[in-house]
């Protein structure tokens, strides 16, 4: 029988050795990715690739998708809330639960009618989620331009700052409808 203290640290052992292994993988395929683009047979290969495949969307592109899937969700969500009698002077902060729906993250005095509504409305938690895929590809798009930046510079920089986070260490991400903030750029992760 293993130890509660040995279980313990083999649990750690573990962590550290996921998180190197998944450092050591992006930092290859950064690596991989530039010396393709280097190399001659694959810039001939990708300049005779069809004409519709399209590169990556850039971070701009992903940020103002995501903004706009953002302002969609808002007019959507107060209209349905609005209909209901939900009273949003104060302000109502939301995010995503643990099992796939919306939940109320402040303390709205009108929270679990609100909660009850995104249960029996599929379509708003649908476009929440929308929202919430498109800020996360916005970011990680991000990261991978600076990452693409930085390794260009200084190869083991880029990839030592890239082992420092993870998308495990990610946070709900939130967004604030009504109160005095309505419109304020909150979408983004909570601490």
């Amino acid at each position: 029988m293993i130890s509660p203290a040995l279980a313990t640290l083999a649990g750690a052992v573990v962590q550290v050795a996921a998180n190197a292994s998944e450092a050591a993988l992006r930092g290859a395929q950064g690596a991989f990715e530039l010396l393709l683009r280097d190399d001659p047979e694959t810039q001939e290969a990708a300049e005779s690739a069809p004409a519709d495949s399209s590169p990556p969307d850039s971070a701009a592109a992903l940020e103002k998708r995501a903004n706009d899937l953002l302002e969609a969700f808002r007019e959507q969500a107060t209209a349905r809330l609005q209909a209901a009698g939900i009273s949003l002077e104060a302000p109502l902060v939301l995010e995503a639960d643990r099992l796939g729906g919306v939940r109320v993250a402040s303390g709205h005095p009108q929270a679990a009618a609100i909660e009850r509504i995104f249960s029996e409305e599929p379509e708003l938690v649908r476009m929440f989620e929308a929202w919430q895929d498109a800020r996360r590809a916005a970011d990680r798009q991000r990261q991978a331009e600076t990452f693409e930046r930085l390794y260009a510079l200084d190869p083991t920089a880029a990839q030592s700052r890239q082992s420092d986070s993870t998308w495990l260490d990610e946070q709900p991400l939130r967004v604030t409808l009504g109160g005095s903030s309505a419109n304020a750029p909150n979408d983004r992760p909570s601490n």
